[in-house]
């Protein structure tokens, strides 16, 4: 009775051997395969190298617009310039989002901090605006040049642009 009770319990050990899982393996080698996955602190690499990227946080969401540029001011109101509505929106550190500013061009570019508001680069008019933080504008600056590329502001006071298919200050 033991040899019989042994030889079944042998046989039952030989039959969940044979159902036990084995090891499979399997590469990830283009972009394309991460692609449907839900990444988390990664960037995938045009190449399909994986990367470690910072966290991102949704601070705004806008359908169908294009960031072209974002500043902060002394207060931490973010100012956030639309490439294709030419609106100047503003987030304050609480969340709140509203238009700071519309314009009647198709693009704002760059932007800049100032003491006493913010500068704007807008085309295809290759214009520099100001506009107050009270929401008052006034062109200061209009450019020959086709593109305006880039805007700054020193601690001097000086507005840099960069501007004309040579990208010329």
């Amino acid at each position: 009775m033991k040899k019989v009770f042994l030889l079944i319990i042998i046989s039952l050990f030989s039959a969940m051997l044979s159902f036990s899982a084995s090891t499979s393996y399997f590469q990830l080698n283009k972009a394309r395969a991460f692609i449907k996955g839900k990444k988390q602190n990664i960037n995938v690499t045009e190449e399909g190298y994986l990367e470690l990227s910072n966290s991102a946080k949704v601070i705004f969401n806008k359908n169908n617009l294009l960031v072209n540029d974002i500043v902060k001011d002394k207060k931490g109101n973010l100012y956030i310039a639309s490439g294709n509505k030419g609106t100047i929106y503003k987030r304050t550190p609480a969340g709140k989002v509203s238009v700071f500013y519309k314009t009647d061009s198709f693009s704002v570019v760059s932007l800049a901090a100032g003491k006493k508001g913010i500068f704007a680069a807008i085309i295809p008019e290759s214009e520099v605006w100001f506009i107050s933080y009270r929401g008052r504008a006034k062109r200061i600056a209009k450019f020959k040049e086709k593109y305006i590329w880039q805007i700054a502001l020193h601690s001097n006071g000086n507005l840099y642009v960069a501007c004309g298919d040579k990208a010329s200050l």
